[in-house]
């Protein structure tokens, strides 16, 4: 399945160290795991990452970027406490971040839907009586997994956000952490790949574990073959004389995490099809190995006004921000005999 959901209850103790080595990761009161992203106008792969702890030495540069800000800085190391500082430091990276952004920071880090068996932690960096950043990891049996990151950013040559995860890492350590789980990367070079820097990690591997990248065996990423196929369907829809425009849709993750609407589009890209006869969309159904094509529309059960959009979102016209639902999925091979039905569907 492309995207899978379990509630964060479930997740207590070793189990929550299992789900971490299996590509999940914390999202508010749910552990969730997902094979695509939509950002920067396409649909990438989720690559997981993680370090071992017992193996893991920092880089010389990475040294010198301790003993720097070691020097100058306070760092500290304790149990969640959200303050108007932090706050702060979050509203300053809005802008940055990719893809639905929460409206608080408080919203973000959800202490209160973790349970007993998981520590969240926060390590602050203060200079002098000034709070500069701000990281937050959650802490289970025998492994940790970072969440977020703010710093001020009028303290760029600090290197704020690397020096967090080092001074993380070196906590982890010390407490006899196995593994620590800095989020994932994406198939692409992306702006995730800082977390690549830090040292030798280890790679999530569809079928062998964990391993290093040169032993991924080389099969094409799933959004590697969604390209392929998406590809292949703009041709078909010309060839039918149906100009088409791709479109991104990021909320379709929303068919996955609701169970109760299974009319909900769960495509996270298609072509609509929109002239003075046709109006319905088609595209290429990874789980059933097959094009398909339906008419989305609005969903008029489900919004998500309670998020906010990044910058990535709201500056391309190639996204459809509305939760869209669609009365019904067809065969593209039926697609000659069906076009007369889409266009009288109502």
């Amino acid at each position: 399945m492309i995207i899978e959901t379990v509630p964060i209850d479930k997740a207590v103790g070793c189990r929550y160290d299992e789900l971490l080595a299996g590509g999940w990761f914390r999202s508010k009161g749910i552990m969730y795991r997902s094979e695509l992203v939509c950002m920067d106008e396409s649909v990438h792969s989720v690559k997981h990452i993680r370090y071992a702890m017992s193996d893991y030495t920092p880089k010389k540069r990475h040294r010198k970027l301790l003993r720097q800000n070691d020097s100058q800085f306070q760092v500290t190391v304790s149990a969640v406490d959200i303050t108007d500082d932090m706050e702060r430091l979050y509203a300053q990276h809005c802008s940055r971040f990719k893809g639905f952004i929460h409206t608080t920071l408080a919203d973000v880090i959800s202490a209160s839907c973790v349970c007993d068996s998981i520590s969240i932690m926060q390590l602050t960096v203060h200079s002098g009586p000034e709070l500069v950043a701000v990281s937050f990891f959650d802490v289970g049996s025998h492994s940790a997994a970072s969440i977020l990151c703010v710093y001020d950013l009028s303290c760029q040559k600090e290197s704020l956000g690397i020096y967090t995860m080092l001074k993380e890492m070196e906590y982890l350590q010390g407490a006899g952490i196995t593994y620590y789980y800095p989020g994932y990367v994406l198939h692409k070079p992306s702006c995730f790949d800082y977390k690549l820097t830090i040292g030798q990690c280890q790679w999530l591997h569809e079928t062998k574990g964990w391993g290093a990248k040169e032993a991924l065996d080389g099969t094409p990423s799933i959004a590697t073959v969604l390209d392929q196929k998406m590809a292949e369907l703009k041709v078909r829809l010309a060839l039918n004389g149906l100009p088409s425009r791709m479109v991104y849709y990021p909320y379709f993750s929303a068919a996955y995490i609701s169970e109760l609407e299974p009319s909900l589009v769960k495509y996270p890209c298609y072509f609509e099809v929109i002239d003075e006869e046709h109006h319905f969309a088609a595209t290429y159904d990874l789980e059933a190995d097959d094009f398909v094509v339906f008419r989305p529309q609005p969903s008029v059960l489900y919004n998500m006004n309670h998020m906010l959009f990044s910058n990535d979102y709201l500056q391309s016209d190639k996204y459809e921000m509305r939760v869209m639902e669609s009365a019904f999925y067809y065969p593209l091979e039926k697609l000659n005999s069906l076009i007369s039905d889409l266009v009288d569907y109502q």
